[in-house]
Parts: C-alpha cells; sequence; structure tokens
C-alpha cells in the first residue's frame, strides 16, 4: 500500500520517514525502550518527554576475540545463576564479545529469556546423562546443555577437526586460493594495462610527430579550456565569499582542469619538439592567446557578471577586478609576454631533448620526449601562471590564489607520478637485465623489506618517545617500496607476454640481448611501432579483464571476512537450534538472522514471511513481551581516506549496529546537547545523596573504633591516643560541621 492509498483509507496524512541526518538520539533511545520493556510503539506526542527518566541497566562485553568469548560466557552464566541476567535493558558488544552476545542473542529470539537463562544456568550435573545423547533431555525434547556442547565442540571455530589434512584444514586453504585468485586478477590485469601504456603513447606520438603543427594546435585549445575553467571557478569562488553558495559544480570543473592540463603537456611536449613553425611566430601567437583568454573573462567580470546579478536582484560586493581593473590588464599582458617567451624556450629544450639519442637509434629520440616532455611544457605553463599572479597583486583575491596555486599542484602532481611511473615501467625491466645477480639480492630484499614492513605494521609503532625508531622508518618505507617493485616485475610480465602474441614475420624485443639504454630504447620504440596491434590488442585485453572481474567480483563476499563470518555463525548462532547441516560441509543456511528481527520473536517473524509467501495478509501482531538485552554491536568502520581533517591519524570511526538504527552521533555534535561525559541533574542529584551516606557510614565506622580503642586504654591505663577530641588544642567541630565539609577536626 502507497502512502497515498494510506492515506485515503485513515483520512490523515502520512508522515514521511525521516532521513537519516534528521533522526535525533531521543527518538532512537525511545523505539529501544518500547521494545525492552515490551510497548508497541507509540506516537512521538504521547510518549514520555525525556527518555532518560527510563532506569536502565546494561552489560558490556568487551573485545578479545575467542578467548573474550570464553571469559564472556562465564560472566553470563555467574549472572543467569544468580537471576541477574533478566534485569539488564541492554547488551553492548564488540570484537569477541560479539562472539558470545550473538549467541545468547539467538536464544533469546528462537526461545524467549526464560529459555536463554535456563541454558545459561545449566549444568552437566543438573539431571543424570543420557546413555544415548550424553545430555541432560527433557520429556519436551529441549536439552538445555545442548548449546553449551555445541560451543565446546566448535571452540576451535574455523577448524574443528584439527588434522593437518582435514576437510576443515583443506576448505582454508581452498578458499583462500580462490580468494587470492579472484581478487588479485583483477589488480594484476589493471597494472599490465598501466604497464602497456607508455607503449600506447609511443604509438600516439608516433602519430602526432608527423602532424606537428596539429599537436600544437590541440595543445593550445586544451589550455584555452582549462584556463577558461580556471575562470569560472575563480568567479564562483567570489560568490562563494558572498554567501550565495560555489556550486557543486565547481569540484569537477577542478578536475577537469587538471586532467585537461595533463594531456595538454604531453601532447604539447611532441607537438614543440617537431612544429615548423618560426619561433618568433610561436611567441607571439602563444602571448596573444593567452592575453586573449583573460581578457574574456575580465569583460565577463566587469560587464556580464553585474548585470546578471542585478536581474536576480543579488547584493554581491565588487570583485577584485572591477577594483585594479588597470592592473589586470597589465598583469595579463605581462604574463602573456613571459607566456610566449616560456613556450619559445620549452620549444628549443624539447628539440634538443628529442635529439640526445644518437644517429643509430632512430626510436629513441621520441622516448626522451614522452618522459621528460610534459614536465618541460608543465613548468612553462607554472612559470607564466606564477608570473599572472604575481604581477596581478590585488587584482586577484587571496581566495583565488590559493585556487590557481592549488590547481596548479594537482596537476605538477599528476604530470610528476605519471610521469615516474612511466620511468619505472620503461627502464625498470631493462635495470633488471643489466644488474644480472646483483638483481636477485634485490629481489630478496624487496620481498623482505615488504614482509618485515607488513609484520611490523601490526605491531606497536610508536614507543611514545617522539621519534622514529628504525622498525617504523621501514614500515612507512615498506609501500612505497613495494610498489616500485610491483610495478617493475609486472612490466618486465607485460613485456615478455607481448612476444608471443605478436605478429609473425616481426621479430619481438629480448631484453638480454640489449647493453646500452638508447639500444634498448630503440628496440622498445620499434617493437611498439611494429607490434601496434598487438600492443593494443594485448592492452584491450587487459582492459577488459580488470573491467570483467571489477563488475563481477564482490571483494567483501571473496575475502577471508567472509570466511570467517560463516565459520562464526556455524559456532555461535548454530549453537542455539537443532541443526540440519548440510553432510559436507556442516554449514545450515538457517543457522544466521538477520539482525533487523533479532529483537523480535521468531515465531512471530517465521508467520509473517509465510504469510507474505502465501499472498495473505500478515497476522495481527500480538501484545509485546519485555525483552531484556537489546542489543548494540560496537564495530569500527576502517578510513582509508577521510575529509574529516580531524579524523586523519584515527585510522576508524566509531560505527553502531541496532535492529532499529545503524550508525554512530556523538552526543556534543548535536545542536543543544550535553557535553560527552556531562551527567543529567538527577543522576547527579542521587549520586551526591549516595556520597554523602557512604561519607557517614565512613564517619560512624571510624567514630566507633575510636572510642573502643580509648575504652580499651582506659581499661588497661594505657596512654590515651595523640588524636583524642580531649587533648586537642582546638575544639572538636560538630557533627553537623563534618557532615557538611568532609573534615574530621581534631
Amino acid at each position: 500500500m502507497t502512502s497515498d492509498d494510506q492515506a485515503a483509507a485513515t483520512g490523515t496524512p502520512v508522515t514521511a520517514p525521516k532521513e537519516p541526518d534528521d533522526v535525533r538520539m531521543e527518538d532512537v533511545r525511545r523505539v529501544e525502550l518500547d521494545t525492552v520493556f515490551g510497548r508497541r510503539s507509540i506516537a512521538p506526542d504521547e510518549a514520555k518527554d525525556d527518555p532518560d527518566d527510563e532506569t536502565a541497566w546494561g552489560v558490556a562485553l568487551s573485545g578479545g576475540g575467542i578467548r573474550s568469548a570464553t571469559f564472556g560466557l562465564g560472566v553470563l552464566q555467574a549472572l543467569a545463576r544468580r537471576g541477574l541476567l533478566p534485569g539488564f535493558h541492554y547488551q553492548s558488544t564488540v570484537s569477541g564479545g560479539g562472539y558470545i552476545g550473538s549467541f545468547v542473542q539467538a536464544l533469546i529470539h528462537r526461545y524467549g529469556i526464560g529459555r536463554a537463562v535456563e541454558v545459561l544456568s545449566s549444568s552437566v550435573t543438573d539431571a543424570p546423562k543420557d546413555a544415548q545423547d550424553g545430555g541432560a533431555a527433557r520429556r519436551d525434547g529441549f536439552d538445555p546443555q545442548q548449546p553449551i556442547r555445541h560451543l565446546r565442540q566448535y571452540s576451535n571455530y574455523l577448524s574443528p577437526r584439527k588434522t593437518a589434512l582435514s576437510g576443515d584444514t583443506m576448505s582454508i586453504v581452498g578458499n583462500y586460493v580462490r580468494n587470492v585468485l579472484l581478487v588479485q586478477v583483477q589488480l594484476v590485469a589493471l597494472l599490465v594495462a598501466a604497464c602497456l601504456t607508455p607503449l600506447i603513447l609511443y604509438v600516439l606520438v608516433g602519430w602526432f610527430d608527423a602532424r606537428a603543427e596539429e599537436a600544437v594546435g590541440t595543445a593550445a585549445v586544451l589550455c584555452i579550456v582549462a584556463a577558461c575553467l580556471v575562470a569560472v571557478i575563480s568567479s564562483r569562488s567570489q560568490l562563494a565569499r558572498n554567501g550565495n553558495g560555489a556550486g557543486r559544480g565547481v569540484k569537477v570543473c577542478a578536475l577537469a582542469v587538471i586532467v585537461t592540463l595533463g594531456l595538454a603537456t604531453l601532447v604539447g611536449a611532441v607537438g614543440l619538439r617537431g612544429v615548423g613553425v618560426s619561433p618568433r611566430s610561436l611567441a607571439v601567437s602563444t602571448g596573444l592567446l593567452y592575453f586573449g583568454v583573460w581578457l574574456l573573462w575580465f569583460l565577463y567580470d566587469v560587464l556580464v557578471a553585474p548585470w546578471r546579478r542585478m536581474r536576480t536582484n543579488e547584493r554581491v560586493a565588487p570583485s577584485p577586478i572591477r577594483k585594479h581593473p588597470v592592473r589586470f590588464l597589465a598583469a595579463s599582458a605581462g604574463s602573456a609576454a613571459i607566456a610566449g617567451l616560456a613556450l619559445l624556450g620549452a620549444h628549443h629544450l624539447l628539440a634538443g631533448i628529442g635529439g640526445l639519442a644518437g644517429a643509430g637509434v632512430p626510436y629513441a629520440g621520441k622516448w626522451y620526449v614522452i618522459l621528460l616532455g610534459p614536465t618541460v611544457v608543465l613548468m612553462a605553463i607554472m612559470l607564466a601562471g606564477i608570473a599572472h599572479v604575481g604581477f596581478a597583486g590585488p587584482a586577484l583575491s587571496d581566495l583565488q590564489r590559493e585556487i590557481w596555486a592549488r590547481i596548479g599542484g594537482r596537476a605538477a602532481r599528476l604530470v610528476i607520478l605519471g610521469t615516474a611511473a612511466m620511468a619505472l615501467t620503461v627502464y625498470g625491466p631493462w635495470l633488471l637485465f643489466q644488474l644480472g645477480s646483483v638483481s636477485w639480492a634485490g629481489l630478496a630484499g624487496w620481498l623482505a623489506t615488504t614482509g618485515v614492513g607488513v609484520l611490523g605494521a601490526f605491531g606497536k609503532r610508536s614507543n611514545g618517545t617522539g621519534g622514529l625508531r628504525p622498525l617504523e622508518i621501514l614500515v612507512r618505507l615498506a609501500p612505497p617500496i613495494f610498489v616500485v617493485g610491483l610495478l617493475i616485475a609486472t612490466s618486465l610480465c607485460a613485456h615478455l607476454l607481448l612476444q608471443h602474441v605478436g605478429f609473425a614475420g616481426v621479430v619481438a624485443w629480448s631484453p638480454p640481448n640489449i647493453d646500452g639504454s638508447e639500444a634498448y630504447l630503440d628496440y622498445l620504440g620499434k617493437n611498439s611501432t611494429e607490434l601496434r596491434g598487438a600492443v593494443v590488442a594485448l592492452f584491450l585485453m587487459a582492459t577488459a579483464v580488470a573491467v570483467l572481474f571489477g563488475m563481477t567480483i564482490d571483494v567483501n563476499e571473496f575475502s577471508m571476512n567472509a570466511f570467517y563470518r560463516n565459520r562464526l555463525v556455524r559456532c555461535y548462532l548454530g549453537a542455539s537450534r537443532k541443526r540440519a547441516a548440510e553432510p559436507t560441509t556442516d554449514f545450515d543456511p538457517d543457522d544466521d538472522i538477520a539482525l533487523a528481527v533479532v529483537a523480535r520473536d521468531a515465531k512471530e517473524v517465521a508467520d509473517a514471511e509465510n504469510a507474505r509467501a502465501a499472498g495473505k495478509a500478515e497476522p495481527p501482531l500480538a501484545p509485546r513481551k519485555p525483552r531484556p538485552l537489546y542489543p548494540l554491536v560496537g564495530t569500527a568502520l576502517n578510513l582509508a581516506a577521510t575529509r574529516q581533517l580531524d579524523w586523519q591519524d584515527r585510522k576508524a570511526a566509531s560505527f553502531c549496529l541496532t535492529p532499529d538504527y545503524c550508525g554512530y552521533v556523538p552526543p556534543s555534535s548535536r545542536p543543544g546537547a550535553r557535553s560527552i561525559g556531562d551527567v543529567p541533574p538527577k543522576q547527579r542529584e542521587a549520586a551526591m545523596r549516595n556520597r554523602e551516606k557512604a561519607r557517614l557510614a565512613l564517619w560512624a565506622t571510624r567514630d566507633a573504633a575510636q572510642k573502643k580503642s580509648a575504652s580499651r586504654a582506659k581499661k588497661t591505663g594505657a596512654r590515651k591516643p595523640r588524636c583524642a577530641p580531649t587533648n586537642c588544642a582546638r575544639k572538636p567541630r560538630s557533627v553537623t560541621t563534618r557532615t557538611a565539609t568532609g573534615s574530621r577536626g581534631h
């Protein structure tokens, strides 16, 4: 039934469900207490004003793996045998405490709190053992000892049968190998495609090299697009400064600027190397183009933007360009001249870089342009931008200057990282063969560094002295060292694989027969050109495999997390029922319980599911019974990256799972909420009263002991204690004064 149908049937409007951001902790607590005390959910206006008025108690089971679960079982059994367990309203669990906590929740869900307490209170000495099943079976078929026996049998939950070649042990090996293959195939395919990217770029560079003028024009268009996007971002930043919001498109524009500049540096490097126009014409055209782009932004900001704001009745302060128009135009002209000169210098430098290769290696020159050219062009672009920002001065706001610096820095990061990755994939295999026997030592060092770094990451990383220990330094260096070695190894495998998919009649590249780096680059360029069909085919195959596996393989399903989950369910949730396990695996899908229904009665849930399956109306809800031990499952969400700056070093965020709500809201982050650690007034008053009662009892005990000691001394004729009131110089305070101040006063 839709909300409109429900409104028409009842005659009352239906309130839309609240968004997660609108959920209040008071509402969450009220729903939980309705479940705990056996109340059906009532309207908020009919509920109590303050859920804190309800007195609720909880039992918390801490983490620590299977040892914590075993210890928690003993604690729960002790509470159950003393009749205290049903008095707890909440059950909070973390990690290993959640193992045994799920066992208790499954018992309550399937049998109710009465039988759950009976199971936890039972003992092997309560009834005589049956010779056949070894338990205290009753006439109703319920054996309170069977769940505990199940936990004992599956205490080694990963592999209950501990032999080396048992089905459980081989299942662990099989699951691990399967998961590694399925997850790593997509990663390796992606790396192979990345290692073949320089060869693809070499083919594209060869195409642009014969069309240098078109390449320069393409790079110019890309730079114009990037400049226009920077102008758009700068204009929107001014709107954001005046409270009108920068819009969602700013981040997209910034990303587009970075990618556009990266492509412009590569295409521009190839075009500038072989462009045939005169250097003077190149410098003049570059300067005029640069000045024209910023002149268009100046005209827009001075003429068009105010007119648009007048139509929308926006009150926006004048932009810095409108305050300093002459300064901005002069800065644009000066930086345009510098842009022309910088590009002219890049042209001469790239021509020299392309000629570094010798006469006998015609294919090697393009590799120098691919590896060094983007950095040279980027330096020319950034030099013009730095000059523009410096000349403009107050014509650009502080925020706009920060935007230019941030975009330029990220574009530089893209170019530098891309150049470094290409250099590793191009020169890495050649270095391995040139180093010979030393490469085996490097391989051993790479494996050792990676292994020690991984093992050290699981230990304590800080000694609390503020300095870095050698192990901590190794742990921090291990990830980049591993990535570098993995790129080199994958590149070598990709190049060797390329030999076997080449076309007939073409001599494939053979690294062991190449001595010099220029000869290596020449052979690599020759094979990239003559085997371009094989290069493209292998690149597309690797990309297709990475995309296919990435779309079809769920890492959460094919990981060791799922492996652990299934065995924990078999041990702790399976202990709460009569299992019909599959004989080859000993797993039963019905052992698991959905968190959303764990706080409800199992029979009620089953009746509702059967009614829905038969297409019938769900049966009416029966009067709800009190449901103690409402589950609160504490977890931590791993933070690989976060935008919340104060969480950068935490590596995890708190998260709570309950049958009704999932999430976490720190109390102090809500408007009007009390600070963390603050105590409500009613609880504070009760604590103060209990404190005074404890003090009075302590004083009464001390006074009685002192009087008894004085009486014994009087009978024996011994000297009176020095602290007796009769020997004190000061008059003792009254009992009332001592009660109020909490001091003895001799």
